[in-house]
């Protein structure tokens, strides 16, 4: 015998998913690189788009989800700074909607990543944290969205 029947034979379909995962991770880490560099900013609005391809590749990345918490949050203290010392020129309730704005396409990426994986702790957490940051969540819809995910698993029905 020439040891043949320990290895296990590779077809070129076995390959070819082999190297897309390979080019998937390079992609990942590539990206994950560039703005790891670029976290200087980070604190920018622009940055979101950038942290959402990240996810959507790894939703389980709780340091992206944090990243994009501290975006959020500087946004939402900018707000809160210029209402207390009210020097803005556009009115604040303006200000007010796009955070609220930007919180429910957050609320949206979130159950999107949701979907890919519905047990994920950091978009979990990252959602629980976006919900308290709101000025009138819908509890209603995040009801639905957790009875849904839980459906999604065979363990949790009866």
């Amino acid at each position: 015998m020439n040891g043949s029947h320990s290895r296990k034979k590779t077809t070129v379909k076995d390959e070819a998913k082999e190297k897309a995962k390979l080019l998937k991770a390079q992609k990942f880490h590539s990206e994950l690189t560039n703005h790891l560099i670029k976290k200087s900013t980070y604190k920018d609005l622009s940055s979101l788009g950038s942290l959402a391809r990240l996810l959507q590749v790894n939703p389980e990345f709780g340091t992206l989800f944090n990243y994009r918490r501290e975006i959020l949050l500087n946004f939402k203290q900018t707000l809160e700074t210029k209402e207390s010392m009210n020097e803005e020129n556009q009115p604040v309730e303006e200000s007010w909607e796009k955070f609220d704005q930007l919180c429910q396409n957050e609320l949206i990426f979130i159950e999107n990543c949701l979907q890919s994986s519905p047990k994920s702790y950091a978009s979990w957490h990252h959602r629980i944290w976006l919900v308290q940051q709101m000025r009138n969540p819908d509890f209603k819809k995040e009801l639905e969205l957790c009875n849904k995910c839980l459906s999604l698993d065979e363990r949790n029905c009866k």
